[in-house]
């Protein structure tokens, strides 16, 4: 099964002319924005009393995006919880539609009025978001993101009131060092994966040499990251990858954080009977596309012809004909209700991956709604005492056959998934979360 190769769909002029319009309308917006923006830094600043953050991401933390983003609004909610004031610093937020391909200029299915019409559908969606950070007190630099030279000055003017600057994924510490000094803030570095190891285990797969060359630039950047004077506490979703940063930053604090936060006031209720169909459940990334034609290539072949699967996420749209099929059923993204509506049907959910790192959200959130799965090695990956409910599978007939006994076993699914369900409970508790976020906003 091939991939779609976004550069290619297009005509060349068709694909430079869109690209023209968007930066021209980028540009545009920068010129207008300006005077507001010089004022706003200049002449306005909000008073606060208590400990104050300031967090630095690339784009908007969409909890209907992906597992990232879900987890950076848990996150920001519950540190608002805990009585601290948040700052948020998008260094993205402007361009971040054409980077997650939301707003396709690469594409010439797409013509010039449907780019326009998708660029004003997207800003809809931003200040959706921008309104409900608004409402939970997340105070939204917008008047930063557009000229740097602004974030700078910023930095130097309210650098003394920041208690704490927390940020995730290397070109964030990147931006980061370009602010300034904060030499009054103790500085927190999140790592989601260590982002070397994912290439490093693609490239052990693909063997592809475009990749081995990430994988190198991402190494030395994040070991020179882990030993950067200017991070003072280093966290991770993996207690795996908490072990191995150890290394590099001996005498850090390095912290493991949950990958979710949940409320498990209320227990999930699974019944075998009312469910069917299998899930995987993805965002728009190279090891969830692996993924899926590993499925296809190599494991349905072997899956009884009664079970269907249901591909749900931003990887997958509903019409991509690729994956149709008689035991396929795409269901393409999902808000967070969407899914909870899909949690409570399916049967199972598989997370057949080869590659990647960290702990990964899909299993997660499979098991805290006690839906048993079957996953490979890096499924399970980061997930404290996992191995003692679940085997990994790394063969893909042996996958399958998994699946099929799984699947027809109505005692085995139900004791799976309550044995998943207590193993992660601890984990990814509320009362979890609110300790081990108190301890790192403490020190």
């Amino acid at each position: 099964m091939k991939t779609i190769d976004t550069e290619s769909n297009g005509d060349l002029s068709s694909v430079r002319m869109k690209k023209i319009i968007f930066k021209l309308i980028l540009f545009m917006r920068a010129f207008l924005l300006m005077p507001v923006c010089l004022f706003k830094t200049l002449f306005v600043g909000k008073k606060s009393t208590g400990k104050n953050i300031l967090v630095i991401e690339a784009g908007l933390p969409y909890k209907d995006r992906d597992g990232a983003s879900r987890q950076r609004w848990e996150m920001l909610l519950l540190i608002r919880k805990l009585g601290y004031n948040v700052s948020y610093l998008d260094t993205l937020h402007i361009i971040e539609p054409a980077i997650y391909g939301e707003i396709p200029v690469h594409n010439k299915e797409v013509g010039v009025f449907s780019l326009l019409k998708k660029i004003l559908n997207y800003r809809k969606g931003q200040k959706r978001i921008l309104k409900e950070m608004k409402k939970n007190g997340i105070r939204h630099l917008s008047h930063l993101h557009t000229f740097k030279i602004f974030r700078r000055f910023w930095a130097k003017r309210n650098a003394k009131k920041i208690d704490y600057v927390f940020m995730c994924h290397p070109e964030n510490y990147r931006a980061f060092t370009k602010l300034g000094e904060f030499k009054y803030s103790k500085v927190i570095y999140e790592v989601c994966d260590i982002y070397h190891l994912r290439f490093k285990a693609e490239y052990d797969l693909t063997g592809c040499e475009r990749v081995y060359g990430v994988y190198k630039k991402y190494k030395e950047l994040e070991e020179g990251i882990f030993e950067s004077p200017k991070i003072d506490t280093i966290l991770s979703v993996s207690q795996k990858e908490v072990e191995l940063i150890k290394k590099f930053a001996p005498g850090k604090q390095v912290l493991t954080i949950p990958v979710r936060i949940s409320d498990f006031s209320i227990e999930p209720n699974y019944s075998y009977e009312d469910r069917k169909d299998i899930l995987f459940l993805g965002a728009h990334n190279r090891c969830n596309l692996d993924a899926v034609e590993f499925y296809i290539n190599e494991i349905l072949p072997h899956v009884d012809k009664g079970i269907k699967l249901k591909l749900a996420g931003s990887a997958f749209k509903k019409d991509d004909d690729r994956y149709i099929s008689s035991q396929i059923e795409v269901l393409g993204p999902l808000s967070n209700d969407e899914l909870k509506d899909i949690y409570s049907f399916v049967r199972i959910t598989i997370i057949p991956i080869r590659f990647g790192a960290g702990v990964k959200g899909k299993t997660v959130e499979a098991l805290s709604s006690k839906i048993p799965i079957v996953s490979t090695s890096f499924g399970l990956e980061g997930i404290p005492n996992i191995e003692e409910v679940y085997s990994s599978i790394d063969s893909p007939k042996e996958f399958a056959e998994e699946i099929n006994k799984m699947y027809f076993d109505r005692s085995r699914c139900e004791e799976l998934g309550s044995k998943g369900y207590e193993c992660v409970k601890k984990y990814i508790s509320i009362e979890n979360a609110e300790k081990t976020y108190s301890e790192i906003f403490s020190k």
